[in-house]
């Protein structure tokens, strides 16, 4: 027999003990085998090339779990799922065995297994990952392979609950009657064994106004509070160098990013999960240097934690008190540690419920904060808070949210959270020198264009504003078409405010305005008023359409002379007269109001090169109208008939 024939068959022995072992049967002696093949328990052997190239690795594993792992049976199981994983073919059936070595392996509550487990299943899946043009495949196969286990032992853990539950079912039973329990009666015991437990948590409103509390602390001031952060980007953006900059300042009681005369310091945990040591020495030494005396005594680090719910909140918990002042955890990253989510779970919920546990923690310790480090998703979104990788739950069980998004204008930090009074967009730099973060300033500030810069110093000491046309020469706007353009969208994003009919103006001055108006009771005209609906007679209808904002703003338009009806269009969604795509000629007020001033409609060319402008009867613009001799041209520049 070879020896290939032999892994074979050593493959599907731990297969069926890992099967049994799953399934909470006790897996067969040796001497009860008598030497019979166990069944291939579904199995596809891998190629005989790919079995010797693996074995001499699985022997490596092997030892490395009876050095590592103190119980022989779960070493067991960690050794039959190296080998099942290493004779399966294909990563599902390698998966497959990696879900049921993590059920068997659940029992012995052993993290040094799983770590065990975890780092040789990444062995053995790496070649699914590191494919071109994968994105960050090795960030892929961590995610995972976590994953894979952590549905493993959450099955088994669901299973042993079962269990249990039947058993504590069965022992109600006496002398063939069922004692029942119902919540009704469980909660009314509960009730009787804390009578008006209620009453402490209601807060009395009058004494809310009295009470004192202590001003909220921060760890960078205006930006990141007390509790918990969650701090989303894309990978590889640079917020674990984020991060690092946070934790080093507090740990050092130096100024980061923001200036400030008293710079919080204290004791800081940094969990970078996703580093190795050697990686972590590295990315220490490029940042505080060579000099071991640089580098600050109160920031202790660790790349491994246990999960939350597997002890990593009191794990926390006693750091916290084993240190003078804990100021800041730093956990890098959620996936790392949060709990995965139960088989009858909403996405909803196991979202919300992954930093519970940190929410309560950043409560029991005032002045402590807890960043946590996430990714976002590929899908952009209009409001970029909602970019944030998984439901709402996630987001709304945190106190802060910080994002760091990268655009053509640079990468901007979006911070918004319920302790902050305003929310904060600041245009950040990375200096890949010294591997710190810098805040350039505003984000609206430092990424605005160099048009609406123009803009902003054209009408910048002039309360009632500028024109349409006094704003296109003094910013150097080209035509009126982009000007049309760029101001609708300024207004759209409250850089500026309409100060009336075709004029635009900074909204400081329009509200200071208004203020005085309602100062000495005067009563400010509106700068868009009603339309008014068309009486039901024709003549009626002529009349009315002759005021309505429609025929104003046309009558304005048309002034100085022809337009083209696209650059016409536009002024009139910056007026607001206009739907973002909806066209002049579908507008019922635009039909009016055309109609009632006779407006004339001219051509230039045929075919999709042409170009259609309006003017007002007997007003400027004819003398675009000459034919040069062409009939041709004469006939397409005729006025349209309405």
């Amino acid at each position: 027999m070879s020896a290939v024939d032999i892994d074979k068959i050593n493959a599907q022995a731990a297969a069926a003990r890992l099967r049994d072992a799953a399934a909470g049967v006790p897996a067969p002696s040796a001497a009860k085998s008598n030497g019979a093949t166990p069944p291939n328990d579904g199995i596809q052997a891998a190629p005989p090339s790919q079995m010797r190239k693996e074995h001499a690795s699985a022997q490596e594993w092997a030892k490395s779990a009876r050095d590592a792992i103190a119980d022989p049976a779960a070493r067991k199981v960690v050794r039959d799922t190296i080998l099942v994983m290493q004779a399966a073919e294909g990563e599902l059936a390698k998966r497959d065995a990696l879900f049921r070595g993590a059920i068997a392996l659940e029992q012995f509550n052993d993290r040094v297994a799983e770590d065990l487990l975890a780092e040789a299943a990444c062995e053995r899946l790496w070649q699914f990952f590191d494919v071109p043009g994968a994105d960050d495949p090795e960030a892929s196969l961590h995610e995972a392979v976590t994953d894979t286990i952590g549905r493993g032992l959450e099955e088994a853990r669901e299973r042993r609950s079962k269990q249990e539950e039947e058993r504590s079912r069965g022992a109600r039973w006496q002398g063939g009657e069922q004692k029942a329990h119902t919540d009704i009666r469980d909660r009314k015991r509960d009730q009787d064994r804390k009578p008006g437990a209620w009453r402490d948590n209601v807060i009395d409103p009058q004494k809310l106004c009295d009470e004192r509390f202590p001003e909220v602390k921060y760890v960078v001031p205006g930006i990141f509070p007390e509790g918990v952060i969650l701090l989303a980007s894309r990978p590889k953006l640079g917020k674990s160098w984020l991060i690092l900059q946070t934790s080093a300042a507090v740990a050092t009681g130096r100024v980061t990013l923001v200036a400030s005369d008293n710079p919080v310091q204290g004791d800081v945990l940094y969990l970078a999960l996703e580093d190795t040591p050697r990686r972590l020495q590295r990315r220490l030494t490029k940042y505080f240097g060579a000099q071991r005396d640089n580098w600050p005594a109160r920031l202790k680090m660790a790349t491994k934690w246990q999960r939350l719910d597997q002890g990593g909140i009191e794990d926390l918990r006693e750091w916290c008190k084993s240190v003078d002042k804990p100021t800041l955890i730093a956990v890098d990253t959620l996936k790392k540690v949060r709990k995965p989510k139960g088989r009858n779970q909403s996405d909803y919920d196991a979202d919300y419920e992954a930093c519970e546990g940190l929410m309560e923690l950043a409560k029991e310790f005032p002045g402590l904060s807890i960043m946590v480090a996430h990714h976002d998703r590929k899908m952009e979104a209009e409001d970029v808070f909602d970019t944030v990788s998984g439901t709402l739950g996630l987001t709304g069980g945190v106190d802060t949210i910080a994002i760091l998004k990268r655009s053509a204008k640079g990468v901007t930090l979006h911070v918004e959270g319920r302790d902050l009074v305003d929310a904060v967009e600041k245009a950040i730099s990375f200096d890949r020198d010294t591997c710190r973060w810098m805040i350039l300033g505003e984000a609206a500030e430092v990424q605005r264009s160099d048009e609406r810069k123009r803009v902003f110093a054209a009408i910048a000491d002039l309360p009632d504003g500028l024109a349409v046309s006094e704003i296109q020469v003094a910013a150097q706007l080209g035509t009126r078409g982009a000007a049309d353009m760029l101001l609708s969208r300024m207004v759209q994003h409250g850089e500026i405010i309409r100060a009336g009919r075709g004029r635009y103006s900074l909204p400081q001055y329009v509200r200071e305005k208004r203020e005085k108006d309602q100062e000495y009771g005067g009563n400010p005209a509106k700068p868009h008023t009603p339309a008014h609906t068309p009486a039901s007679n024709a003549s009626n209808a002529h009349s009315a359409s002759d005021h309505t904002p429609a025929s104003d703003f046309l009558r304005w338009a048309l002034e100085p002379g022809r337009r083209l009806v696209r650059d016409i269009e536009e002024s009139a969604r910056a007026e607001g007269l206009l739907g973002e795509r909806q066209r002049i000629d579908n507008a019922k007020s635009f039909q009016l109001a055309k109609k009632a001033l006779g407006v004339v409609v001219e051509r230039e060319g045929f075919g999709l090169g042409s170009k259609v402008f309006w003017r007002l009867p007997g007003g400027p613009g004819q003398d675009h109208a000459q034919t040069d001799g062409d009939p041709a041209q004469a006939a397409a520049r005729e006025p349209e008939p309405d």
